[in-house]
């Protein structure tokens, strides 16, 4: 389309919705003169010189795609269509699209600070980008004020058959990375009017990564990428929070599941204001190893989620896609029911001074 794109499958000669975008064109946007291929979200590919590339990470694949498959789970979300709750009115709004999204919806859709998913570990970004969220609007303590660690940035390296990445250098970040908005004399802030959202740093991915990520069956490959399911998203933000705001563990709760229901319990926390993690399902093949993407979704409408899909960091392309909730394999999100600890993850500067702002609006000088 003019400013987006749209996928779809034809099943028994009728078309089905797979994914797009009101905003943004699709990864295929610079490859139209190869032959695609397609496997469901977050796996595009073309074919250049009887090689398969991979378009988001521009390495050369393994897989056989003439033997793979890729199927939505048209049958579960048949069996889940209803939503035992409607949207709550002080947790949720309408967009222009006609989405019910949560009520800070405009987070997400102009978030462009997480980090970079160098070797497929996208349950990370995901898991990065709720935890900012938490932090900027719930509660200062999700993310430990001043932590630093060592993040890594890697470059891509050449070699025969494809490309690949090796480390770079590295650089001691803070975890959470700044947002910023105009001085208001009023002291009153709104994140409407933010002019860069907060979020986290590439150190935030590499912390996670080195001190707490479990994995599907306890497996990853620089090559193939680390599986995360929703139990393996829970048990590392378990293990995260255990050691880094273990006082906040009795004001959570955690709900994840996968296979049933996910198609009608991401609605109900979406109804309640939640954004939600969801796990699509990936593509077979000969060696299976197509990767089960993991999304933050914030909005819904009829079988449709919208999501940040956490691609291209510094950039809100990935930030507003559009999925069919026949491609959900699983789902995860937290409930936070403790007080309310302000923040300082925005920043606007007057006369000298540097003041934090919180999600709530309150404004202190730091």
């Amino acid at each position: 389309m003019e400013s987006g794109y749209a996928i779809y499958g034809v099943f028994d000669n009728k078309e089905t919705f797979i994914e797009g975008s009101y905003e943004t064109h699709s990864p295929y946007k610079f490859y139209k003169d190869y032959e695609l291929r397609y496997l469901g979200p977050g796996n595009y590919f073309y074919i250049n010189q009887d090689k398969t590339y991979d378009i988001l990470e521009q390495c050369v694949i393994e897989d056989d795609l003439q033997t793979a498959s890729y199927l939505l789970n048209e049958k579960v979300v048949m069996q889940t269509k209803g939503s035992s709750n409607k949207p709550d009115p002080n947790e949720t709004t309408t967009d222009t699209n006609g989405y019910t999204v949560v009520k800070r919806a405009q987070y997400f859709k102009n978030l462009t600070a997480f980090p970079q998913n160098w070797f497929g570990e996208c349950g990370l970004v995901a898991l990065s980008i709720m935890l900012s969220y938490y932090d900027t609007f719930y509660n200062d303590n999700f993310i430990p004020n001043n932590k630093e660690y060592d993040a890594r940035y890697y470059i891509k390296k050449t070699r025969s058959g494809g490309s690949d990445y090796e480390l770079d250098y590295t650089r001691l970040e803070n975890l959470t990375k700044f947002g910023s908005t105009n001085y208001n004399a009023s002291g009153s802030y709104s994140y409407a009017n933010w002019s860069k959202m907060p979020g986290t740093t590439y150190a935030m991915r590499d912390y996670l990564f080195d001190k707490y990520m479990h994995t599907f069956a306890g497996v990853g490959w620089e090559s193939k990428g680390y599986p995360m399911l929703d139990g393996e998203l829970a048990s590392t933000l378990k293990d995260y929070m255990k050691d880094n705001c273990s006082s906040l563990q009795k004001d959570i709760k955690i709900n994840h599941g996968s296979l049933f229901y996910t198609h009608a319990r991401p609605k109900e926390y979406i109804n309640k204001g939640l954004p939600t993690c969801l796990v699509l399902q990936k593509y077979n093949a000969t060696i299976d190893s197509g990767k089960a993407h993991v999304v933050v979704a914030y909005g819904h409408k009829d079988d449709k989620f919208l999501a940040h899909f956490g691609w291209w960091p510094g950039d809100k392309s990935s930030a507003a896609v559009v999925i069919n909730s026949a491609t959900i394999y699983g789902y995860f999100t937290i409930e936070y029911t403790g007080q309310h600890v302000h923040s300082s993850n925005v920043r606007a500067y007057s006369n000298g001074q540097n003041y934090g702002i919180c999600g709530c609006g309150y404004s202190q000088a730091v």
